[in-house]
């Protein structure tokens, strides 16, 4: 009875060093390598409105603009982007809804092996303004997502996109406003949980071990 005691008193031992070992994991977890910092690209393109859905096509190449921080410091200006996928969106305003989303990723770009880029999820406002009375149509929108990035942590991120119609070259400029920007996400307390956690195995392991001793010295072993 008493090696059968002392057996059952192991195992609980190895049960709590288990979740000991599980709290440090989650410790780890939490300190997750986000990235941050803006990247603003400059280009032309399209946008087109049919029956309440604006559709934003992009030309090649869309480049790295000077609005460039952070991470994205280390991307030259002018870098082309690999990709910058056309997307559309119904409704209007705060009703504007992401047609397929998420679109992704929306935009890539590599430099030396490393890639950056970024998934649109979903919109916060976007407005297409039809061309009144003389004045060009317009777009304006933000949005939300994940920016990515070789070796990172995906990465909570906003979406600002302007643009205006030049109707002399018959094309949309997107320079007044084409910006991602990443930044850690606000913590999430536990109320102390985990600590608490770690705390409750760490007395556990100890007193099971000091049982289990002495089980052994009762048993003679």
């Amino acid at each position: 009875m008493t090696k059968r005691r002392g057996r059952e008193l192991r195992s609980l031992e190895v049960a709590l060093a288990v979740i000991v070992v599980g709290c440090g994991v989650f410790s780890r977890e939490a300190r997750a390598n986000y990235l941050s910092g803006t990247i603003g690209f400059s280009g032309s393109g399209m946008v087109t409105n049919s029956a309440n859905v604006t559709t934003v096509t992009f030309a090649t190449p869309q480049e790295v603009s000077s609005f460039n921080s952070g991470n994205y410091s280390v991307l030259p200006l002018g870098t082309p982007a690999n990709i910058y996928t056309t997307f559309s969106f119904t409704n209007n305003g705060s009703s504007a809804i992401l047609d397929s989303a998420p679109v992704s990723p929306l935009w890539s770009v590599t430099l030396s092996g490393t890639t950056f880029d970024f998934d649109l999820t979903g919109l916060t406002t976007a407005t297409y303004t039809p061309a009144v009375m003389g004045a060009p149509p317009g777009l304006s929108l933000t949005g939300f997502g994940i920016a990515q990035e070789s070796g990172f942590s995906d990465t909570p991120a906003t979406y600002t996109l302007a643009g205006i119609y030049n109707p002399v070259a018959a094309v949309w400029n997107f320079d007044l406003s084409d910006q991602t920007s990443a930044s850690q996400p606000d913590p999430v307390p536990d109320g102390g949980a985990t600590l608490a956690l770690l705390g409750t195995a760490l007395a556990g392991v100890e007193f099971i071990r000091r049982a289990a001793r002495a089980a052994r010295e009762g048993s003679g072993e």
